[in-house]
């Protein structure tokens, strides 16, 4: 898999963030996941919307809209998806250990897209006569 991390795109693998970003240490960052149908980022306004509320209530800052969506589309390209889900996680990046600040210039940024898991075709149901918790 192709992520996108800090501006640039590369492999899962490839060593990305540093030992003392704070999404690790103290457990400072926000992430949203959303739904690629078609190549097109599914009700992208609300996502965006919702991890800026959830960054701002940390003190975190975000890149721009259209950077979010760059590299999400750069790294469905790049991972040759059309159909997929998409994770943005946004973290406080370096900082010195324990619960001090860290740098606003200097937040981490992933973002990764798979492809859905399928879902069985169908399903078995029962229905009964009786109601349950009236």
């Amino acid at each position: 898999m192709i992520v996108w991390v800090n501006g640039r795109l590369q492999d899962e693998h490839e060593p990305a963030i540093s030992a003392v970003d704070h999404g690790i240490t103290v457990g400072n960052g926000v992430f949203e996941t959303l739904r690629v149908y078609s190549g097109t980022l599914f009700e992208w306004d609300r996502h965006d919307e919702r991890l800026r509320r959830s960054a701002a209530a940390l003190a975190l800052p975000v890149p721009s809209s259209a950077v979010l969506r760059d590299a999400a589309a750069a790294v469905l390209a790049a991972n040759d998806l059309a159909e997929a889900r998409v994770r943005i996680t946004v973290t406080g990046g370096p900082a010195p250990l324990g619960s001090g600040a860290p740098d606003p210039a200097l937040p981490t940024l992933i973002v990764a897209a798979a492809a859905p898991a399928a879902w069985p075709t169908t399903a078995r149901v029962a229905v009964v006569p009786w109601t349950r918790n009236e």
